[in-house]
């Protein structure tokens, strides 16, 4: 799986990352993740007959990032994707998120970026709702300029990025052809 996003901003990769943390969190009532493109440094070849390895998984994620959960007011996570909009001419550097997050974007008549449509497990986006948001522990920083994520309430740190992702591949070795794209779609 490439690592490298494509036209749209999605990265099958760093999807199959934010799907392992979800399901790592899902039991504590988290509902959305994300994975920073910056911290994926390898890609992941899968062949048939061929075992992905812990070198082959440590090569993607070699960071040892903590897990964080936080909470986020709708408002929040969208004052985030809107952020994330590039400017001119410049490629879409998204975070990825988790299936259970869709959102939609688009070019608006005056050249700009426009934030479209944004659902949380197939429903609208509710700005004054609260979210449980699971990111690792350097984008709850405010890494990769992502200073959204420090206004985040009731931290919990609940594992390593890296145990997730191998306990959804252990799990659910099909979670990489499964990561379909559509996440962020590009109108």
């Amino acid at each position: 799986l490439q690592r490298t996003p494509a036209r749209n901003g999605e990265s099958v990769l760093g999807q199959v990352i934010a799907d392992a943390q979800l399901a790592a969190t899902r039991s504590v009532g988290a509902q959305i993740a994300f994975m920073n493109p910056g911290g994926i440094r390898a890609e992941l070849v899968v062949e048939p007959g061929k075992p992905t390895t812990m070198s082959d998984l440590l090569a993607i994620q070699p960071f040892g990032n903590d897990i964080v959960a936080l909470t986020l007011t709708g408002q929040q996570l969208w004052d985030i994707l809107q952020r994330q909009l590039p400017k001119g001419d410049a490629s879409p550097r998204f975070l990825q998120p988790s299936s259970t997050l869709r959102w939609r974007w688009r070019t608006g008549a005056d050249g700009l970026p426009q934030l479209g449509e944004i659902l949380i497990d197939g429903k609208p986006l509710e700005r004054t709702r609260d979210y449980r948001v699971i990111v690792n522990n350097f984008l709850s920083e405010g890494g990769d300029a992502q200073t959204g994520f420090k206004h985040g309430r009731d931290r919990a740190v609940l594992g390593t990025d890296i145990d997730a992702l191998v306990e959804l591949l252990r799990e659910n070795p099909q979670a990489v052809v499964q990561a379909a794209p559509g996440r962020i779609v590009r109108e």
